[in-house]
């Protein structure tokens, strides 16, 4: 059954922000159960609604729900939200359809996006407001995201009874208090928090020695961290020092001294800067260590789309942010934690284990030993290839595979790309070891004591010394912690979110092995390693992926690639799936989505995040207005979420034919009106 998705076009507000704070509906047989209170739900005609709207009302569109879904709701309900009180529905288009509510709610007015609400794992920062009212003994926050979206609203319950009431609120320590006049407990507004707060402005941040910018050190040696920063409001600054190698070794106001590891390739340096308002920016600084002192300023990043949403786990974070199961008001617990990812390689058995602060225990796999375990020690095992991933992380890689009698594994070193997109550039980095950012192992094989002893897919991320990484920068948005960077596009099952920092999720995460796509790739100009002269070994490293776990979308892919065993990769390969709909697929789906998707797992109503068919695409059409386009029509903090790799996204925004090619997809489909646009973000 269709969604009726525009019964609302004349509403002032047209947010659809999946708010259900203090709701969840379980639909059952015709029924609008609210916490075990049943009311008839009788269909309304679409032309005959007359629906009131004040500021405060939220419009809404559930998606397609079946049985499973109506009792996951119910059950859901009354062990998340049984304490909140029943909010005001008004009407109801019965089943599945749209429907409104009032919430109060508070909003941090502020044009320089100082939302009370930052995270950010690596320095172990989550602020978000907290607030009460007069007479309480108990402080109360939103639940957690979604409940605060990306706006600055805050979702909250609502006194018990009509009177005046005092609310306080606390931004990061700054308290507001507001006198609030509670008329009808069921709807009432809260009038919004003016903050008129700027965030910090960071003018430089650069590492120098010897009284110079560097961007290039000896190894072991000290440089210093320096950040010039101001701020707007005139407001005191406080500063915190991050490294993901060497360590920090003394800190003065707005610099650091960094004693750089005793080991070759890119390191990495933050600050994090507050105004202790809930104003929150970080900067990162990048020093290679792989020969003597290089003098140079940190390059400035050219401006993208992507610098409209700024947001640090906005990348590459998909599973760990998501809603769970999309659209019910489940907490999102933020992206992986440094316990977390100690967690999993303990798990693993890379680990021996972990301390109070999430650090790894010895003894520890290191890199030289995980490579002479799968035989890799030896530089002519396996296949491999150097290229440069050019429409997802844009990284030079130097990739090996190789199945035996342990299973199938794979690693691949990453390095900064320093040339342009274009076919027959030289790849110096990889093919000469220089600037080593990190080098990724995967393998399928089984762990003793998990799955049943059966065999499943695992990441390990080694530092340019070897040692075990608990974190890595891809997209240049800071670090991000282990396995969620990885299963981000490598898949999991659809319930894993995050790892538990109590250890009691498995390290079988559903994930699999990525198809390798020539047509995402750039190649090098230098003898033996050219398109042509990479065909076969390319060929071999995607016909060992399947020897792992691939599901039937990768298995065809790589069946459409390869119709013969020596065939060339066949580039115009379309799926049987997708060939009365080619152009969606060639201008959305195969530069856009593929890359990806491929390894999504089927959510929990069966519908499949592959999109091995047009069919199965067609599922997600509100996901696409909402997450691709920004249309607003779902949880806001969701808007502009895919694709969710910060590369591809800006490629996605600067194709003269994606955008277009998508929304007229929604509108042939009925999700979006003739009039509707799909714009990037602004």
């Amino acid at each position: 059954m269709k969604i009726p998705t525009r019964i609302f076009a004349g509403l002032s507000r047209t947010n659809y922000l999946a708010t259900l704070s203090h709701l969840v509906l379980g639909l059952c047989a015709g029924t609008l159960l609210i916490f075990g209170s049943a009311i008839a739900a009788e269909p309304v005609p679409l032309t005959q609604q007359t629906i009131p709207v004040s500021n405060a009302v939220e419009v809404r569109k559930l998606p397609r729900l079946n049985d499973k879904s109506k009792q996951l709701q119910l059950q859901e309900a009354k062990e998340q939200f049984k304490t909140f009180n029943v909010i005001d529905v008004s009407k109801l288009h019965f089943p599945f359809g749209p429907f409104i509510f009032a919430e109060p709610r508070i909003t941090f007015n502020d044009a320089g996006r100082t939302l009370c609400l930052y995270r950010n794992n690596f320095f172990e920062k989550s602020v978000r407001a907290f607030y009460l009212y007069d007479g309480d003994s108990i402080q109360r926050s939103d639940l957690d995201p979604p409940f605060v979206d990306e706006f600055g609203h805050y979702y909250i319950d609502r006194p018990a009874a009509a009177g005046t009431y005092t609310l306080t609120v606390d931004c990061d320590g700054k308290q507001y208090t507001i006198p609030v006049n509670v008329p009808n407990p069921a709807q009432f507004t809260i009038p919004d928090i003016k903050l008129n707060n700027a965030p910090p402005v960071v003018a430089h941040f650069e590492a120098r020695q010897g009284g110079v910018n560097v961007i290039g050190a000896k190894k072991n040696t000290i440089v210093t961290l320096a950040a010039t920063v101001s701020d707007p409001n005139g407001d005191a600054l406080s500063f915190a020092w991050g490294v993901n190698a060497g360590k920090i070794i003394s800190t003065s106001a707005n610099t650091a001294r960094w004693q750089l590891p005793n080991s070759g390739g890119l390191n990495f340096a933050y600050v994090l800067v507050t105004d202790g308002k809930g104003a929150y920016v970080e900067r990162g600084v990048i020093v290679s260590t792989d020969g003597n002192q290089v003098a140079g300023s940190q390059a400035v990043p050219a401006t993208a789309i992507s610098d409209k949403v700024p947001r640090a786990d906005h990348f590459l974070t998909f599973f760990s942010t998501k809603d769970r199961h999309n659209y019910l008001p489940h907490a999102s617990l933020g992206a992986d934690s440094k316990m977390g990812s100690c967690r999993y390689y303990t798990a693993l058995g890379a680990a021996a284990g972990c301390d109070d602060h999430g650090n790894l225990i010895g003894p520890l796999l290191t890199f030289a030993k995980w490579k002479k375990q799968w035989g890799l020690d030896n530089p002519a095992a396996g296949s491999k290839a150097i290229y440069a991933n050019k429409a997802d992380l844009n990284l030079q890689r130097n990739m090996h595979g190789i199945s035996n009698a342990n299973g199938t594994a794979y690693y691949v070193c990453n390095y900064p790309r320093v040339d342009n997109l274009d076919i027959g550039t030289n790849l110096d980095n990889a093919r000469n070891n220089h600037n080593l950012v990190a080098c990724v192992a995967m393998e399928y094989s089984p762990t003793a004591g998990v799955s049943g002893n059966q065999p499943f897919t695992k990441f390990f991320v080694f530092a340019p010394s070897g040692g075990l990484l608990q974190s890595v920068n891809l997209d240049g948005r800071g670090e991000k912690y282990i396995p969620g960077s990885c299963v981000v596009c490598h898949g999991a099952h659809d319930e894993f979110a995050r790892i538990n920092e109590n250890g009691s999720t498995s390290p079988d995460l559903g994930a699999l092995f990525l198809p390798f796509d020539l047509d995402n790739f750039a190649y090098s100009s230098a003898a033996g390693l050219t398109k042509a002269d990479l065909e076969s070994s390319l060929r071999q490293l995607n016909k060992l992926i399947l020897n792992t776990n691939p599901n039937q979308t990768i298995t065809d892919l790589i069946a459409g690639w390869y119709p013969a065993p020596t065939s060339t990769f066949t580039s115009t390969f379309v799926p049987a799936g997708w060939t009365a709909h080619k152009k969606l697929y060639e201008d959305v789906v195969k530069p856009h989505c593929r890359t990806c998707h491929v390894a999504m797992p089927k959510n929990f109503e069966g519908d499949d995040l592959s999109f091995p068919t047009f069919d199965e695409f067609n599922k997600f059409n509100f996901q696409l207005g909402d997450r691709v386009c920004g249309d607003g029509q779902g949880i806001a903090r969701r808007r502009y979420s895919m694709p969710n790799s910060l590369v591809t996204f800006n490629r996605f925004w600067t194709s003269p034919v994606a955008s277009a090619t998508l929304r007229q997809h929604l509108i042939d489909q009925g999700e979006f009106q003739p009039t509707e646009v799909c714009n990037p973000p602004h």
